[in-house]
């Protein structure tokens, strides 16, 4: 009994013991600092003269366009007669060019025009903000590698007024760019310390590229009356650009309709002979007059686009002669990051973060998807966030078509496979293939541009746990989640069916309903 008893105390103390040390551990693993870097634009531009410069985002592109149109329209009607597009083309860039004129670098990529960011790597305060972050800001137009060296400075700085050895970091868009290619350069011996990294969260990451700047720049254009006709259906009737539900109803089923009756078609192929009189010239004065002079937004550009990009763009010797300083900087972060390694099959970045999660440097992942993209790129009717395929926010999970879903043959693969607990509640998600499926959160129907604050949430317990954390521990945030009445919950829905269709007698009777409601609106409003 006496030794039963002493063992027992042994036990008691060994647990007394061990406990302060795990505790210490979670606590050490919590405090780490992170460090956060936000998407483009996160900044104002102040220009040589101190004012600020005009933002992309605040102005108002209607009012823009609404000036524009006038003149575009004229010279498209003398195109269509006439053959030549040149006034088309000019016109066309004097309407888009202005939005973006205060902000564009020299032809080496460069702010030399003493343009900057009213933030200070190297004096601004070390504090959090309140969401317990260390926020570092950067000139969004610059490239990725020249960043990585200021946010160097940043974390030397962080460490030193917490007395930690490791950052945290938490990327969102653009931000996770140039996290990465932070990292990146740290790993390869860039810096004069050793590796300083804990675990890294990627929250719609611009990291994988975006299917928008990468078709745009390499002109990767089409025009499928298929496509528009699901992207207007789905868009109109889950946004507020029209105020009234029943008019948003009524244009979406009149889209259709015409898709029915081949009157989309005949159109987008007007179209399509159009653009491809114009493209060879307009793609690299529109690039260059707007995102494609940026650094930063070349490494958005996925491998699998980046050649033919740069091509497209620099489609003349004089012009790679021009801007050969801007396409050394987005071909020296390609290099490192963007393009695929031959053994591997990888994008570069994959490789990294597949070896640092070797090493004990976890990532997780929040994609979104639910909608479709622009209906003008190959591969714009797979579910992302309009901006990006869902594929290509998560690092490689599998998208099906918005609407439609699997096929019942992929599901029973699933089945067959073991795998079919990734596949989303809608069918349109399998995440069995992205490159960390237990730790990549994927939400529904919300916008690219919206982070709620549930998204800190599921980051800091990822921290917390040391990078451990994965999407069946936690109840509240499952692998799949939806974004209902401002909040995020868990994904329950069943698997969608199409909003658009080919039925003419179901089409007449949804754009009956349509005006029938329209009306009955109009004689209560009076």
């Amino acid at each position: 009994m006496k030794k039963f008893l002493a063992l027992l105390l042994s036990m008691v103390m060994l647990m007394a013991v061990m406990m302060p040390a795990a505790s210490a551990a979670a606590a050490s693993a919590e405090e780490l600092p992170v460090i956060y870097l936000a998407g483009r634009r996160n900044q104002p531009i102040i220009k040589a003269d101190g004012t600020v410069a005009k933002d992309p985002g605040a102005i108002d592109r209607s009012e823009t366009f609404k000036e524009g149109v006038g003149p575009v329209l004229e010279e498209l009607g003398k195109a269509l007669i006439t053959g030549d597009y040149s006034d088309y083309i000019d016109s066309f860039v004097n309407a888009v060019a202005p939005i973006y004129e205060e902000y564009c670098l020299d032809k080496n990529g460069e702010a030399s025009d003493g343009s900057h960011i009213p933030w200070d790597y190297k004096t601004a305060p070390i504090q959090k903000n309140g969401s317990g972050y260390y926020m570092f800001f950067y000139d969004w137009r610059l490239s990725p590698m020249v960043i990585a060296d200021e946010l160097e400075v940043y974390v030397e700085r962080v460490l030193a007024a917490t007395g930690k050895d490791k950052v945290n970091f938490h990327g969102r868009c653009m931000g996770t760019n140039f996290v990465m290619a932070y990292v990146a350069k740290s790993m390869r011996g860039d810096y004069d310390h050793p590796f300083r990294l804990g675990h890294l969260v990627f929250n719609t990451p611009g990291l994988g590229g975006y299917i928008t700047l990468g078709s745009l720049l390499s002109g990767a254009i089409e025009f499928d009356p298929d496509t528009i006709d699901r992207f207007v259906n789905n868009y109109l009737e889950n946004s507020d650009l029209v105020d009234d539900p029943a008019m948003s109803l009524l244009l979406a089923s009149l889209v259709s309709l015409m898709n029915y009756a081949k009157v989309l078609g005949w159109g987008t192929e007007q179209v399509t002979k159009i653009y491809n009189n114009i493209a060879e010239e307009l793609i690299p004065r529109l690039a260059l007059s707007t995102y494609g002079a940026y650094p930063s937004y070349w490494s958005m550009v996925s491998d699998k686009y980046y050649d033919k990009a740069i091509a497209t763009v620099f489609n003349t010797p004089e012009l790679k002669e021009e801007y050969a300083g801007l396409i050394a900087k987005a071909d020296a972060y390609h290099a490192l990051l963007g393009d695929t390694n031959p053994e591997t099959g990888r994008p570069l970045y994959k490789d990294i973060l597949l070896e640092l999660d070797r090493q004990g440097h976890h990532s997780a992942v929040f994609a979104k998807y639910g909608k479709p993209s622009v209906p003008m790129f190959p591969d714009s009717e797979i579910t992302g966030d309009v901006r990006g395929t869902v594929t290509e926010l998560s690092f490689g999970a599998t998208g099906a078509e918005v609407g439609v879903g699997f096929s019942k043959e992929y599901l029973q693969a699933a089945k067959a496979k073991g795998t079919e607990k990734y596949i989303s509640p809608d069918k349109t998600v399998d995440a069995s293939t992205c490159l960390f499926p237990e730790t990549t959160w994927f939400i529904k129907n919300i916008a690219h541009d919206g982070f709620p604050g549930e998204f800190d949430v599921i980051s800091r317990a990822f921290f917390s746990c040391d990078g451990e954390l994965t999407t069946d521990v936690l109840e509240k945030f499952p692998r799949y989640l939806d974004y209902v009445g401002g909040k995020v919950v868990p994904d329950e829905t069943k698997k969608e069916e199409s909003s658009w269709t080919k039925d003419p007698i179901a089409l007449l009777m949804r754009i009956l309903g349509a005006i029938i409601t329209l009306l009955t609106n109009l004689i209560i409003s009076k």
